[in-house]
């Protein structure tokens, strides 16, 4: 059950209880994010970065487009009981928020 006043989840420790506080870091907020037509409650995910690439692209007048997407917030919604939530094929509900950079020469 979410604490509505700190925006935390209330009960027992689990793996994916990030309302514990770790090496003195503010503990995880419950926050709400859109799965296509619903909302539903997320905690945002801890991450570190494995590799981002350029993807380069030839344009037929000689030019080159380069384009790189960054994610900048991962989030992983939960139940009710601070448990993960899944979609109908059994992939765990990610949803993650991004920024492209595009870098263009002639």
């Amino acid at each position: 059950m979410a604490d509505m006043s700190t925006g935390c989840l209330a009960g027992g420790a689990s793996r994916f209880d990030l309302c514990s506080i770790v090496k003195g870091v503010e503990m995880a907020r419950i926050v709400k994010v859109k799965f296509g037509d619903q909302e539903v409650d997320a905690i945002e995910a801890d991450f570190t970065i494995g590799r981002e690439e350029w993807n380069e692209y030839k344009l037929l007048d000689g030019g080159t487009v380069r384009l790189k997407t960054t994610v900048t917030r991962i989030y992983r919604a939960v139940d009710s009981d601070g448990q993960p939530r899944y979609n109908g094929d059994g992939s765990p509900m990610i949803a993650a928020t991004h920024k492209s950079d595009v870098v263009a020469s002639i």
